[in-house]
């Protein structure tokens, strides 16, 4: 191909991606470059179901009387933190406690979810799996990208659950894989707005940067850690029995 063949190539496929661009701001009403260009990854990526599933296979899993006990006043709390280093059973246990709940919505976070669309996505996603599709609005607010701010959007949200009157849990689970800083301002104001009927569950290696101090002080918060997680003397003989 000559170098005037090649570049009659280029400008073609730069005006085919212009073409393609204006129509999407046409269709969802997008005004700037970097926000269709960020609409069309959100279209052609796919949601991955599993990481909306709450872990199975717990029939293994060692009852942990203590722990459990403890999260019998989880209701009364807006946030139950699991917080430990790898290995610990944060998970599991968070699993184990919640497997006879009705309505929980369960996100299985990874590096991925540091873009607030895609973290947005996924956590509405998981909210209406706990609440019976509550909250369709904010869903398709979300989808569309037809809000100006995370704020906005879980306001729309926070509307749309007084509807709700059960009992209901969300868990994001590996929180500490989050590294932004609009998804944790976001998640501070959900967590200080969101409904008393709800509970928010989180796992994580790390303290998570949303106001978890505030809470303790306050009363609003369990934090299952490090020595209430590792196995006692008749945990430890139940997982040599099993193994």
């Amino acid at each position: 191909m000559s170098s005037d063949q090649m570049s009659h190539y280029k400008k073609a496929l730069c005006s085919t991606d212009q073409r393609i661009m204006n129509r999407v701001r046409e269709l969802f009403g997008v005004r700037h470059r970097r926000s269709s260009t960020n609409l069309i990854i959100g279209m052609i990526n796919m949601w991955i179901p599993s990481k909306l599933t709450r872990p199975g296979r717990l029939h293994n899993a060692i009852v942990r009387p203590r722990v459990l006990d403890l999260l019998q006043q989880a209701p009364c709390y807006k946030l139950i933190l699991f917080r430990s280093p790898a290995g610990y059973g944060k998970t599991t246990m968070a699993a184990q406690w919640l497997s006879d709940k009705a309505h929980v919505g369960w996100y299985s976070i990874d590096e991925s979810d540091n873009d607030p669309f895609r973290f947005i996505n996924y956590l509405l996603q998981a909210l209406n799996k706990a609440t019976d599709n509550a909250c369709p609005n904010a869903q398709k607010l979300a989808e569309k990208r037809q809000f100006s701010s995370l704020h906005t959007l879980f306001s729309e949200v926070f509307a749309e659950l007084s509807h709700f009157g059960q009992e209901g849990y969300l868990v994001l689970d590996d929180y500490h894989l989050i590294q932004d800083d609009e998804i944790h301002e976001a998640m501070r104001f959900f967590i200080k707005h969101m409904p008393d009927n709800f509970t928010l569950v989180v796992t994580s290696r790390a303290a998570p940067p949303l106001g978890t101090a505030n809470l303790r002080v306050r009363d609003l918060m369990i934090e299952i850690g490090n020595d209430l997680l590792a196995f006692d003397t008749e945990e430890t003989l139940a997982s040599l029995t099993s193994a």
